[in-house]
């Protein structure tokens, strides 16, 4: 890219984000909701369909990350796909409390989390296109906030007892509504300017993959989230579950639990971005990781509410760096052009690993019952540190007013001597 995208006036900043709390209303919906809806009790089933990340993202995804990047159109490049598959989403999303038996409620499941990522990864990428380097942390700090904002909501609304101790249907229609309507602002408030961007030429199917090969980097950091997600999407999709089996609560007290995760989170997601400005992305995305892994053994031995909060609350402060940070960390490794490519390889790793966590789960669950996921948190979380440590990482090159050339690699600045 010749020009780097204008900063965002706060302003723009908020329009970007507003469809975050739609985001943020899918994904506590589909991983502490979805489990209590759907009427099975296979643990593999349930933990298939309640993943925010479908399996066969695995494929799609990619291919409209690469298809993103090459297109422009009156709309951009980001926007039209959003603008297609969100409204067909929430179509499908508030269609499913009417079907008639099982097989047409996984079929809609399948439906609506597959169009809403279709949409969700575009509108990720979209930060690249409108946003410098330097900003991005900020602004997905912000989103993320905002996210959380919106699973927090609707945590208290179900949460709190408003329809009763058990979740109701129409659950299904209001966040279908609340989706659709945050995404459309977005769409609408947001533009693409053709000059910020480099459109990727077509390459064949070869070319490209030696391509990406080249971002050795970028692609052992996939393989450290893959690990990663593995842990955590066993927890965020069975933590009503194990409340409701194992520490007895209701269901409106397990969705509370839930919440009170997503809260911490939120609340410490720009702190985490303010520390990532002055120590570096990757020692505190790799802080959060030891703060999870500190806090899950507790989880092992509690059984209340009482005991388990401690943990939860250690585990989202570091939750909040993970969420708030992985992406920025992402853009940084690969060119601007491959930026789209790169949301769909994330969100294809992040749907493999959905289907193995899903068999892992059921397996744990059936053998050693729901306590047994925080085993399978703490031995992922330490197999991701370990591929995450590897991870090498160099910032924009910062000149200052003497001349030189700073730039942060891992967290510290090395001092370069500028030719010019």
């Amino acid at each position: 890219m010749d020009n780097e995208p204008r900063r965002l006036s706060p302003r723009g900043m908020a329009l970007y984000s507003v469809a975050a709390i739609g985001g943020g209303f899918f994904y506590i919906f589909n991983n502490a909701v979805l489990p209590l809806l759907i009427p099975s009790s296979n643990v593999l089933l349930v933990n298939l369909m309640s993943n925010t990340r479908s399996i066969e993202g695995a494929v799609i995804q990619p291919v409209v990350g690469a298809w993103s990047d090459r297109i422009w159109t009156r709309l951009g490049r980001r926007r039209p796909f959003m603008l297609i598959a969100m409204p067909l989403c929430a179509l499908f999303m508030a269609l499913t409390p009417l079907a008639p038996s099982l097989p047409w409620i996984v079929a809609c499941i399948f439906a609506f989390s597959l169009l809403f990522n279709v949409a969700a990864d575009p509108y990720t990428a979209l930060q690249a296109d409108i946003a410098p380097p330097a900003q991005r942390p900020t602004l997905n700090a912000v989103a993320t906030v905002v996210q959380l904002a919106g699973q927090v909501s609707l945590g208290l609304l179900l949460g709190l007892g408003l329809f009763g101790k058990r979740i109701p249907p129409v659950a299904y229609p209001i966040v279908a509504a609340v989706i659709l309507l945050t995404f459309l602002i977005t769409v609408v408030a947001v533009p693409e300017r053709r000059a910020d961007v480099h459109l990727e030429p077509r390459h064949h199917l070869g070319e490209y993959l030696v391509a990406l090969q080249g971002h050795r980097q970028a692609l052992r950091y996939l393989v450290a989230l893959f690990l990663y997600n593995v842990g955590i999407n066993t927890i965020l999709v069975n933590l009503t579950r194990f409340a409701t089996q194992v520490l007895r609560t209701s269901q409106s007290g397990a969705v509370l639990l839930f919440m009170l995760l997503v809260l911490v989170t939120g609340l410490f997601a720009l702190p985490a971005a303010w520390l990532a400005a002055r120590v570096g992305l990757k020692r505190v995305i790799a802080g959060g990781m030891v703060l999870i892994a500190v806090a899950t053994p507790f989880t092992l031995v509690a059984h209340t509410m009482a005991q388990v909060l401690p943990a939860l609350l250690v585990a989202g402060v570091g939750n909040a760096a993970l969420s708030a940070l992985t992406w920025p960390l992402l853009t940084m490794l690969v060119p601007p052009e491959r930026v789209g490519v790169f949301a769909g390889l994330k969100t294809s790793a992040e749907s493999i690993s959905a289907l193995f966590t899903a068999v892992l789960a059921a397996v744990m669950v059936g053998l050693w019952g729901y306590r047994s996921i925080f085993v399978v948190l703490l031995v992922a979380i330490v197999a991701s540190l370990a591929v995450f440590a590897t991870i090498r990482v160099e910032q924009p090159t910062l000149t200052d007013g003497r001349g030189h050339a700073h730039r942060r690699r891992g967290g510290s600045t090395v001092k370069r001597t500028s030719l010019i």
